[in-house]
């Protein structure tokens, strides 16, 4: 059997030393999966009956919008709800570190759709 081999934009991020985090942050969808995960986070505590719920449903949304990944593995079984050093909860930590990677990923996207439109 042959085979292909495509370059699919992905890139990775080391996570803590530890995992390993695998993502295009120039793919239109991804940042469109995490503008509308962004949007539903606030509500999601609502709807939940305990802590643990709460972060298994925040793990799997962020699975969700960075497929191939699983973010419990990649936290080493931190609860994105547990609190840093910083003060922080560690979901506001990582969701901070995605978006400067997705806005970077979509600054990327503007200028080679910028390039393409003038033909360069």
């Amino acid at each position: 059997m042959e085979t292909l081999k495509i370059d699919c934009g992905l890139r990775e991020y080391r996570v803590n030393g530890k995992g390993i985090l695998r993502l295009n942050p120039t793919d239109p969808n991804v940042y469109t999966r995490f503008e509308e995960m962004m949007e539903t986070l606030p509500n999601m505590a609502e709807q939940v009956g305990s802590v643990k719920e709460l972060d298994q449903r925040l793990k799997a949304a962020l699975n969700q919008v960075f497929p191939g990944n699983d973010f419990d593995k990649l936290l080493g079984g931190v609860s994105l709800l547990a609190v840093c050093a910083n003060g922080q909860k560690v979901l506001d930590n990582l969701l901070e570190a995605l978006a400067a990677v997705m806005e970077q990923g979509m600054e990327e996207y503007a200028q080679l759709l910028a390039q393409q439109v003038h033909g360069q």
